[in-house]
């Protein structure tokens, strides 16, 4: 829902309160987005989400992640199948993050991949991912269209069992 954002790796999971939502109404109220609010914004995802760095491969899922891959694409109407597995690097996400700061909130509304609603905080979503890529120590992540859910329902109708339970 934008107010946090969640690592789960082979340690073990962890959540940390700042998503897009929450450094919108924080730091990037006007738009376009001034300098200074940008990198108050990026300072404050840098400094809440506090992790070891995993190296290796990240996946994103999610709106802001999917958000990404559409916009990356330039998928009018968005499209999860062409988004899905989509590789998106720190460069883009720089890139979209420098075009996002620039733009109304009118303009961001309108662009191809980008579902118009989102349009008030996906530049909040797309410096929490940027962030999120520097402190795990990797220059990009696989966009998935499919969640941890996913995998549960998944595993749970491959098991075969009646009751529904994982063996």
């Amino acid at each position: 829902g934008g107010g946090s954002t969640e690592i789960v790796g082979p340690a073990g999971a962890e959540s940390f309160d700042v998503g897009s939502v929450v450094l919108t109404d924080a730091y990037l109220t006007e738009r376009p987005a001034s300098p200074d609010d940008l990198e108050a914004a990026r300072s404050h995802a840098l400094e809440v989400i506090r992790t070891t760095p995993v190296g290796g491969q990240v996946v994103g899922v999610a709106g802001t992640w999917t958000s990404l891959a559409g916009m990356l694409l330039g998928l009018e109407p968005y499209d999860p199948d062409q988004a899905h597995h989509t590789w998106v690097d720190r460069s883009q996400i720089d890139e979209w993050t420098g075009r996002l700061a620039a733009m109304d909130l009118e303009s961001t509304a309108r662009i191809p991949g980008l579902e118009p609603a989102r349009a008030p905080v996906i530049l909040g979503g797309v410096i929490v991912a940027g962030a999120t890529l520097d402190v795990l120590g990797v220059d990009r992540a696989l966009v998935s269209e499919k969640d941890l859910l996913d995998g549960i329902v998944e595993e749970l109708l491959e098991s075969g069992r009646p009751d529904g339970r994982v063996p």
